[in-house]
């Protein structure tokens, strides 16, 4: 049996959901990140520190309770699992968004071939995730 992570789902004011981690889990969450801290992202190579880290679902789950409803408990399971958590750079999964990892290592080899088309693309990537809210 897998290894997973005790959450709950959350909806947020804005409709998005959320995970909200369960009893237990906080010791999980820093055994996976601390031997990430100070070692280069696998994205883009800056030092992950304790104020950039980001956890990261190589495979993402689905961003809605009917996404969720859809996927067998095994399934759920699989995603959930701390095989499946990852540390990278907080700009990276901002970016990555809601990509596997196979495909944003696919799109980040592809737009190497053109630096400023790259430059363009992440930061579209990156903005695209962000939620205004009115203060």
């Amino acid at each position: 049996m897998l290894e997973t992570i005790d959450y709950t789902i959350v909806k947020r004011r804005a409709g998005y959901y959320r995970l909200k981690l369960g009893r237990g889990s906080t010791q999980q969450v820093i055994d996976k990140v601390m031997p990430f801290i100070g070692t280069p992202c696998k994205y883009c190579k800056e030092i992950i520190t304790e104020k950039n880290f980001s956890l990261d679902h190589k495979d993402p789950l689905p961003s809605s309770k009917r996404g969720l409803a859809n996927l067998s408990p095994k399934e759920i399971e699989r995603l959930s699992s701390m095989d499946n958590i990852q540390v990278i750079d907080l700009i990276c999964n901002r970016s990555k968004n809601n990509l596997t990892d196979e495909q944003y290592t696919s799109l980040l080899e592809f737009l190497e071939k053109d630096p400023v088309m790259k430059a363009i693309v992440l930061k579209k990537m990156k903005m695209s995730n962000f939620i205004f809210r009115k203060k």
